[in-house]
């Protein structure tokens, strides 16, 4: 997945600033820090410009939405 000219380093959902940002299709500036996504994988994983969340932190997130 590419999010505004960013690849995912492996296959995830967005989350936080970034989800907000797909799902309103706001016209911002993307952040200069870094943007984060849930994975399919129970580790974290940093490349690049992404953090990418375990599973279990994209459940948390989408019970409290």
């Amino acid at each position: 997945m590419v999010f505004h000219g960013k690849r995912l380093p492996e296959k995830a959902t967005l989350a936080g600033y970034s989800a907000l940002i797909e799902a309103f299709d706001l016209k911002v500036r993307l952040p200069t820090r870094t943007l984060f996504a849930t994975g399919d994988h129970h580790r974290i994983v940093e490349k690049s410009d992404w953090r990418i969340l375990t599973s279990r932190a994209g459940e948390c997130y989408r019970e409290i939405m």
